[in-house]
C-alpha cells in the first residue's frame, strides 16, 4: 500500500510536486511483486519442508524487494529535490 498510495500521496503533500518518473515507480512496483511472490511461495515450501531448494530462493527474493524499496526511494529523493510547481504561482 505504502508503494501504490505513496508514489501519489507524498508529493502531493510536498507542494504538489510532480513524481520525477512513473517508470522507475511502476519497476519498482513491478520488482516489489516479484519478489513478494518468489518470497511467499517460498516460504510456503521451505516452512513445510516440501522442496529444501527453495531455501536458495528465500535471499534472491529479499535481494529483489530491497531493490524495489531502494528505486522508490530514489524516485521520491529525486522528486523532492525538484522544485515544485508552487513555487511559480504566488497565493495571496
Amino acid at each position: 500500500m505504502p508503494f501504490a498510495i505513496g508514489q501519489r500521496v507524498l508529493p502531493a503533500f510536498s507542494g504538489m510536486r510532480v513524481l520525477f518518473s512513473t517508470k522507475l515507480m511502476g519497476a519498482s512496483l513491478c520488482l516489489l511483486a516479484i519478489g513478494c511472490l518468489l518470497r511467499v511461495g517460498s516460504e510456503v515450501l521451505a516452512y513445510q519442508s516440501f522442496a529444501d531448494s527453495a531455501w536458495r530462493w528465500l535471499p534472491v527474493s529479499a535481494v529483489i524487494e530491497l531493490t524495489a524499496v531502494t528505486l522508490f526511494a530514489a524516485n521520491l529523493v529525486a522528486t523532492f529535490l525538484t522544485p515544485p510547481p508552487s513555487t511559480l504561482v504566488r497565493i495571496r
